[in-house]
């Protein structure tokens, strides 16, 4: 219903429902429809999303401060130039309210332009972010587009960049001595001014601090779990899994279908192996459960027996997936319709704990649901969560035809010996072979599956790592212009100490000091900031503590280096004054 609304498509599906339930009663007796919006998509992974928004403006937030305590450390410095222009105006009869006035108008203007930029450059930096969209089956629409909400909240940001950095230097300004401004003396005032400043400076440093740690963190957690053992070997792997419910087909006839397949893919050129199975590692949705299991065949109602996960497989699932069998063998064509299963080894350490546990009995379930099973193999762990987690226990019983007709399809697991993107286009065309009316659903390599498990990792790794270059940006901006005007107002102090015999090296070493203390102080403060927000963002992190002593110490070297960059240039123009010049000026 091309243009439909909602409500409408809402009010049709129940319809077609019962049209399809008339239809088809073997598959679609007592199924329902519903429709859901794709753009809030899912509601699950919706409030993630919201999750993650929220957390991507707070840090944006943060970064839009440093930015407004950069351009008002370098306000309340130049307010240094303009003493005497203040003076001049206050002594004509302008108010301090005047003062205050021109001064934020300025800023405000400044920021007014500033955000016309950046709402130009959000335009052009949509297909950038497109980069980053989830890599879900079901892709996630997210609405990129500058539209009224965006136009007002850039308005909300130019307040807040216009205000914050000019409400400070223009109070400070409307407060001139005019006396002393008109002599062209030392401001009034001028040591708290120069407090001030270094606040803001250590403000900008500490922020740019905190997002260079957590962006090494979460470098470190990518590294850790993209090159984490799950568990059996993802090259030269190709999944694919398709519905033929939705085609007409019941369980023997799905069960059929997909065994056909399977042959026809195990006897391709380069393909080592191939199995069925009702899920794939990483895989979103059905085809796997938790349930209770015993080794003692008590009855779990009480809830106090571990659980483990359930798969379903074809004979040679284990060589498809790459892992070899531990203990026992694989099961084949003999398990069909018997309680045979092959366990993980995390499974056999819970309930058999240093014993061999082939030929052992567990059950699974509660009540009279409860069933029992005969372990014949053991297979090595595999990751089933999020990868980088410890492994979960599982078991593998046969697959049969009921396991065609639940929510989550089946899957096909083919292995082969060379590129497996090389595989991808002859498993679709077995498919086509065998009924060209039905389609893969999802049909890609191991690897290109692994993108969605990723993801998380990857946007966290390009978030913070942004935020930290453009913070850090900021605050070599901030710390080197704010040194250059204290240089530029010292002039006739080191005129007078070259005078006076002091070496160039002293000179430097003057203005470093006072740079170099500012950063150790927001480095100090950065640092604790980023181990408050590594624990919050703990549940995000794999292989690497929230409070890593070494990148926490790479973070604060990176700062004092750039620190130290930042003021050198100021560093060593004020190593040249010329004495003589120096005594004459003013």
């Amino acid at each position: 219903m091309d243009g439909a609304s909602l409500a409408q498509a809402q009010a049709e599906i129940p319809t077609l429902a019962e049209r399809l339930a008339a239809a088809y009663p073997a598959i679609d007796k007592d199924r329902i429809g519903k429709v859901t919006a794709l753009t809030p998509g899912d509601p699950d992974e919706y409030r993630g999303m919201r999750a993650g928004a929220a957390l991507a403006l707070a840090a944006t937030g943060l970064v839009l401060l440093i930015a407004c305590f950069n351009v008002a450390s370098l306000v309340l410095a130049r307010a240094v130039d303009r003493r005497r222009e203040m003076g001049i105006r206050a002594s004509l009869g302008a108010t301090s309210w005047r003062l205050v006035r021109q001064l934020v108008t300025e800023s405000l203007v400044l920021a007014a332009l500033a955000g016309a930029a950046g709402l130009v450059v959000s335009i052009w930096s949509r297909g950038l972010l497109s980069a980053l969209a989830i890599p879900a089956p079901v892709p996630q629409a997210v609405d990129l587009s500058v539209d009224v909400r965006t136009v007002w909240f850039v308005a909300a940001l130019v307040l807040v960049a216009g205000l914050v950095p000019g409400i400070a230097p223009a109070l400070h300004a409307s407060r001139a001595d005019v006396v002393g401004a008109l002599k062209a003396e030392g401001f009034a005032g001028g040591a708290r001014r120069s407090r001030l400043r270094d606040v803001f400076l250590v403000l900008q440093i500490a922020g740019s601090t905190a997002f260079l740690a957590l962006a090494a963190l979460f470098v470190q957690s990518y590294a850790h779990t993209a090159r984490a053992d799950v568990g059996f070997d993802t090259g030269h792997l190709v999944v694919m899994t398709a519905d033929p419910q939705l085609h007409g087909y019941d369980g023997p006839r799905a069960q059929a279908l997909f065994e056909a397949l399977r042959d026809r893919v195990a006897a391709l050129p380069g393909v080592a192996a191939a199995a069925l199975t009702s899920w794939v590692p990483f895989s979103v949705g059905g085809g796997v459960r938790a349930l209770p299991v015993s080794a003692d065949g008590r009855d779990c109602s009480a809830g106090e027996c571990p659980a483990a996960l359930e798969v379903a497989v074809t004979p040679g699932y284990p060589a498809a997936l790459g892992v070899p069998i531990v203990e026992g063998r694989d099961l084949d064509s003999r398990d069909r319709g018997t309680p045979n299963a092959v366990v993980s080894r995390a499974m056999a350490e819970s309930l058999w704990p240093g014993r061999n546990p082939v030929g052992e009995t567990f059950h699974t379930g509660v009540g009279p649901g409860r069933r029992a099973w005969q372990v014949v193999g053991v297979v090595p762990d595999i990751t089933t969560g999020a990868i980088g987690w410890p492994a979960r226990p599982l078991f593998c019983r046969v697959l049969d035809a009921a396991d065609t007709t639940g929510d989550g399809s089946v899957w096909l697991m083919a292995r082969t010996s060379g590129d497996p993107r090389a595989l991808v286009e002859p498993v679709r065309d077995a498919l086509a072979s065998i009924d060209p009316t039905l389609p893969a659903a999802q049909l890609e390599t191991m690897e290109d599956h692994l993108r969605l498990p990723l993801w998380p990792g990857r946007v966290l790794l390009a978030f913070f790592s942004l935020c930290g270059v453009v913070a850090l940006l900021f605050a070599s901006v901030g710390l080197a212009g704010v040194t250059h005007y204290a240089v530029t107002q010292r002039t006739r102090e080191f005129g007078v100490r070259l005078a006076l015999g002091a070496s160039a090296r002293q000179v430097m070493g003057t203005v470093l000091r006072d740079g170099v203390r500012l950063a150790a102080i927001g480095t100090g403060i950065g640092l604790g900031g980023a181990w408050a927000g590594a624990r919050l963002l703990a549940a995000g992190l794999h292989g690497v503590g929230p409070g890593d002593p070494a990148t926490f110490a790479a973070a604060a070297t990176l700062q004092a280096l750039v620190a130290i960059l930042a003021g050198l240039v100021p560093a060593l123009r004020a190593t040249r004054v010329d004495p003589v010049r120096a005594l004459r000026h003013e």
